[in-house]
């Protein structure tokens, strides 16, 4: 599921009061910060980090706001972060205590090992409990593509974002 909103929608905080993550009818609101990702930027990096940096610089767009979350939303993403946050020191946890028995055996085998585990921790721990709806931005900052959306609030902002033929976006 995904929608793709205007951004200043999401600063403007006029979104349709369906939850993002529940789908139900909401009050309350999430501040959300989305930057577009790098794509292709990344190839710069084998001429140093520093044009990197410069271009990323310069190309970057960022929208601050709120989107529209119900206290059963909200539940949702404080317990994702929790569990992020316990995987994330599970593995640096793991990545001492392998190190410094490694250190005590002298054995870089339990080293790799133990090192290898920390970082098959981590990687689920990313890839499993990441906030329940992403976003990154789009067309130099004019639109932001959310992911991990509820179906209910994808058909609620489907009017609000209708372009019309000529490329110009409806009016809501």
């Amino acid at each position: 599921m995904g929608a793709r909103v205007r951004a200043t929608d999401i600063e403007d905080d006029v979104l349709p009061r369906i939850c993002v993550v529940t789908g139900e009818e909401c009050s309350g609101t999430w501040r959300v910060r989305y930057d577009n990702p790098p794509g292709a930027l990344w190839l710069l990096l084998l001429f140093g980090i520093v044009p990197f940096v410069i271009a990323r610089l310069v190309t970057r767009h960022v929208v601050e706001g709120l989107l529209p979350i119900s206290s059963r939303g909200i539940a949702v993403v404080r317990t994702a972060r929790r569990h992020w946050r316990i995987g994330s020191f599970t593995a640096l946890g793991v990545a001492v205590a392998s190190v410094v028995v490694a250190v005590e055996l002298r054995s870089p085998i339990v080293a790799a090992v133990g090192l290898g585990a920390a970082f098959v921790v981590w990687c689920v721990t990313q890839f499993r409990y990441v906030d329940p709806v992403r976003g990154s931005v789009e067309q130099s900052g004019r639109w932001v593509r959310l992911t991990g959306t509820h179906p209910a609030f994808d058909r609620a902002v489907a009017p609000q974002n209708r372009v019309l033929e000529d490329g110009a976006t409806g009016i809501r």
